[in-house]
């Protein structure tokens, strides 16, 4: 089993361990005040649902019956100490449990961005090894996308629990989510407006690389509704080549530069 998949079995196994000991101990804790206030009004013992209760939290206060005196309040309530001392006790085990169940899904979520960075390094190399190819705008771009995803469905072909990896990308949090897709356009801007200056390349209609960039973010959402199936991947790259390539204004020619700036010049001889 590869290390990633291990990480990811541990998560799993004690996320789930600590959920059912962190619902029996609220159970508990619930039961054991019932039962608290059944004593101190002063509850028929002998009704069903005060002796359902009283029968239910026997195993929870075997470790605390005795430690406290309980205190008559009158001739049927009682105020017993050690059933308000067990919640406690019980309260403070339920805080602690819920503290390590944010430990475990922070770990997990870790061990996602790992996943994210990776596949963003891998879209970095893509981008640069393209520009130094002389590859257009739209064949960087595309090459970007494409080597993210494909990084990431590689990984998915790897580990032997694919519905696992997919379900707690999907169920990270929003803030996780949205620093994800604000990197990814950040590198698109950035990558569109270098290559811009670089090629002398112009957007058509007063669109600006942010406005390209999120176009694309668009396309690459909608890939993600498809849960990184591999065979869409080709299908992502051309939606991407396409989008970048009609956001494109016409290449002036350098005759048509050469002739606007000669005409320039005839008609300032003139005045």
């Amino acid at each position: 089993m590869a290390p990633r998949d291990v990480g990811l079995t541990i998560g799993k196994i004690s996320k789930v361990l600590l959920w059912l000991v962190y619902a029996w101990v609220v159970i508990d804790i619930v039961l054991l005040f019932l039962a608290f206030l059944l004593r101190l009004f002063g509850a028929n013992p002998d009704a069903g649902f005060t002796e359902w209760v009283y029968r239910s939290v026997q195993r929870a206060m075997a470790p605390f019956r005795g430690i406290f005196e309980p205190i008559v309040l009158s001739d049927q309530s009682v105020l017993d100490t050690s059933l308000l001392f067990a919640m406690i006790v019980y309260g403070f085990v339920a805080l602690l449990l819920r503290l390590a169940i944010d430990w475990v899904g922070m770990l997990v979520a870790r061990h996602q961005r790992r996943l994210e960075q990776e596949a963003r390094e891998a879209e970095i190399e893509a981008g640069h090894a393209a520009e130094a190819a002389g590859k257009t705008l739209a064949e960087i771009l595309a090459a970007q996308v494409d080597a993210r995803f494909r990084y990431i469905v590689e990984c998915l072909e790897e580990t032997s629990q694919p519905e696992e990896l997919l379900s707690e990308r999907q169920s990270q949090t929003r803030d996780l989510i949205q620093s994800f897709v604000e990197q990814n356009l950040k590198l698109h801007i950035a990558t569109i407006e270098r290559v811009c200056r670089a090629q002398g390349l112009e957007l058509k209609g007063g669109m600006s690389a942010s406005d390209l960039a999120r176009a694309i973010q668009i396309a690459v959402s909608g890939f993600d509704d498809l849960r990184f199936k591999p065979s869409f991947l080709d299908d992502l790259r051309r939606v991407v080549s396409l989008i970048v390539s009609g956001a494109m204004a016409p290449a002036r020619s350098n005759s048509s530069r050469i002739t606007k700036a000669s005409s320039r010049k005839t008609s300032r001889k003139v005045k």
